[in-house]
């Protein structure tokens, strides 16, 4: 495992939590693989999304819905990261807090558990798989 790498998927985590939380769809699109998965596992609320094309469908819903995304004054804050390599592939898992009013007393509305795959790419480093899950 090098350093480099590692510094590289720790950075890529937070770009994700920055971009899903902007207005750039498209730069929050392209840290995915083409075949990519996007799974939210809870009590309440499931979904599997597969696909750079659906996670982006997917992405601008919740925009639509006023979740995330510019204006929504909501924030994705990476906690407690760790990151293991193999090669090319890689694995973190993180503590994520779900932050809403954020441009005033932020209120924590939520906590996830990110457990992520990573795959080294012609493109450099892309998340292949996301769960989420209840923290």
């Amino acid at each position: 495992m090098s350093l480099e790498d590692e510094s590289i998927i720790r950075n890529l985590v937070s770009k994700l939590a920055f971009e899903a939380d902007g207005d750039d769809i498209e730069e929050y699109i392209s840290h995915f693989t083409a075949d990519a998965e996007w799974i939210f596992d809870s009590p309440a609320r499931s979904a599997r999304v597969v696909g750079r094309d659906d996670i982006k469908a997917a992405a601008l819903q919740r925009r639509a819905e006023g979740a995330q995304g510019a204006g929504s004054h909501t924030r994705h804050a990476v906690t407690t990261l760790t990151v293991d390599i193999d090669g090319d592939h890689a694995t973190a898992r993180c503590y994520l807090l779900v932050l809403k009013t954020a441009q005033a007393a932020p209120v924590v509305s939520g906590m996830v558990v990110y457990d992520d795959r990573y795959r080294r790419t012609d493109g450099g480093w892309k998340l292949a798989r996301r769960k989420i899950s209840p923290g």
